[in-house]
């Protein structure tokens, strides 16, 4: 999947719902770590522009490095969106994506249960969601490019004071 266009699936992370005191704020609050991981990673490699260790104008321009070796602002740069980026991905609400499971655990009791019912048409509302996005189709907007390119570039620009 990952060579064919562009991403593949690693999978869930076992974990057992029922060994929780409360089984659906437990596994509300597992898989919100991912993606709370993710961001928080993005924060702690965020630090050395707000301490102002690197400059946002210097970012891809290095006397130190050449091209095939990325300077220590492009790393730090790059760990910043992959994780912004991976934060925002996994938190839409489609199966089998975090953000799924979340909003069902954020449910009350009836609507998690409608939503619960829709899991397999979400899945493939999901996969067309990918297709439409990476097929150039006259007057079809780039649904990711909405929801994840517009955030990540934002939030990236605030954490590296690129923005």
């Amino acid at each position: 999947m990952f060579l064919i266009i562009g991403f593949g699936f690693l999978g869930q992370a076992p974990v057992n719902a029922y060994r929780m005191r409360n089984p659906r704020l437990g596994m509300t609050l597992a898989v919100a770590a991912g993606p709370l991981s993710n961001l928080l990673t993005a924060l702690v490699f965020a630090i050395p522009w707000w301490l102002g260790l690197f400059n946002p104008q210097q970012l891809f321009t290095s006397v130190l490095t050449s091209q095939y070796v990325p300077s220590l602002s492009e790393v730090g740069y790059y760990i910043i969106f992959w994780n912004v980026l991976l934060c925002f991905f996994n938190l839409l609400p489609f199966y089998p994506l975090d953000g799924w499971t979340i909003v069902l655990g954020l449910l009350p009791t009836d609507l998690a249960y409608t939503w619960e019912r829709y899991r397999t048409q979400s899945y493939y509302l999901f996969f067309i969601l990918i297709i439409l996005s990476i097929l150039p189709i006259p007057g079809v907007p780039n649904i990711f490019g909405l929801l994840i390119s517009q955030p990540t570039n934002a939030v990236v620009g605030f954490l590296t004071r690129l923005g």
